[in-house]
């Protein structure tokens, strides 16, 4: 099982939340960048993965609720996808903040 860990705090913006996916993700140079590309590439995720979304509090305060959005739209992917399996979680905890520096550092 691959495990895709996010931090919604470093995702300030549209453009760093869908960078911060290409590379998590490892999605293909065409990937639009936009709530449509990523729900098509995360319906069609034929790895069996478990996202981890970190401080979903600050990704939430995105302009235009785009924050929620790309939450929404992940979770809507993981409905369709049974490959996929998405956990929220409003902060991240104190020992797994040292692993996202390591993880950032790649």
């Amino acid at each position: 099982m691959r495990v895709v860990l996010l931090n919604g705090s470093r995702m300030n913006s549209r453009e760093t939340a869908h960078e911060t996916l290409r590379r998590r993700f490892g999605f293909p140079d065409y990937y639009g960048k936009n709530l449509d590309a990523l729900y098509d590439l995360l319906s069609c995720e034929d790895r069996l993965t478990l996202i981890l979304l970190f401080n979903t509090y600050q990704l939430n305060q995105l302009q235009d609720n785009y924050g929620k959005a790309l939450i929404q739209t992940i979770s809507e992917a993981a409905a369709f996808n049974h490959r996929l399996r998405l956990v929220t979680i409003r902060k991240m905890p104190l020992r797994f903040r040292q692993k996202q520096r390591d993880v950032d550092k790649q």
